[in-house]
């Protein structure tokens, strides 16, 4: 009976520690970097040293290409303060070379926080380069 256990432990705390690991191994692709980028950006857009970190050049509003590509990051951000809940997901992603990915990022909101089929959805464009230094880092944003 003990020895099952301790399999049982052993197979848990094994799978627990493969997740962490998975977790730090996927975090800075420039897939979860694009999505977070966005994420920032409409959650938190005062929080000037995580969107500095995570783009170049630094800051948030100088990736943003156009009027169109504001006017989008507003209305999520009107969205969010009316109690929308908001839903961002890669949907794809490309390699132009191997230090710049191109990655589709779509921002959803929900009323009520529940999902329908009229959700609406905002498409963003996200450019990413590859840094020596700071690893992957958003050149540019665009909405489509």
């Amino acid at each position: 009976m003990t020895t099952a256990r301790s399999k049982i432990f052993l197979l848990v705390l094994l799978a627990a520690l493969a997740a962490v690991a998975g977790c730090d191994w996927f975090r800075d692709s420039p897939e979860t970097r694009a999505k977070f980028y966005l994420e920032t950006l409409v959650r938190e857009p005062d929080n000037r040293e995580r969107l500095d970190e995570l783009a170049t050049p630094a800051g948030s509003e100088s990736v943003l290409a156009g009027l169109g590509t504001q006017l989008a990051v507003d209305y999520l951000r009107a969205r969010q303060r009316q109690g929308m809940a908001l839903d961002f997901a890669v949907t794809a992603a490309q390699r132009t070379d191997p230090s710049h990915r191109s990655v589709r990022v779509a921002a959803a909101t929900y009323p009520s926080g529940v999902r329908t089929d009229r959700d609406s959805r905002v498409r963003f464009e996200v450019t990413l380069e590859l840094s020596e230094q700071n690893g992957w880092r958003v050149t540019r944003v665009s909405a489509e």
